[in-house]
């Protein structure tokens, strides 16, 4: 059973690391970086095969390379 109120009574047995908090802080930054370009792609892939142009005669060409693995 799990009491989620009040203050922390346990005694700490070991401090973290410095290196730890640094490593898992940056795992945490790289993760997320790397859902937010997923979600970016994802909206763009989405953009792309409904058609809509954000700027006029120019386009990454992500869209046409999936098209192309596609096809093959």
């Amino acid at each position: 059973m799990v009491f989620l109120l009040g203050r922390d009574l346990r005694k700490r047995l070991r401090k973290e690391s410095t290196l730890v908090r640094i490593v898992v802080t940056l795992l945490i930054l790289c993760g997320a970086v790397f859902a937010i370009l997923c979600l970016f792609l994802t909206l763009y892939m989405i953009k792309s095969a409904v058609g809509i142009d954000l700027f006029r005669n120019f386009h990454v060409g992500i869209w046409d390379w999936w098209l192309s693995l596609r096809s093959n």
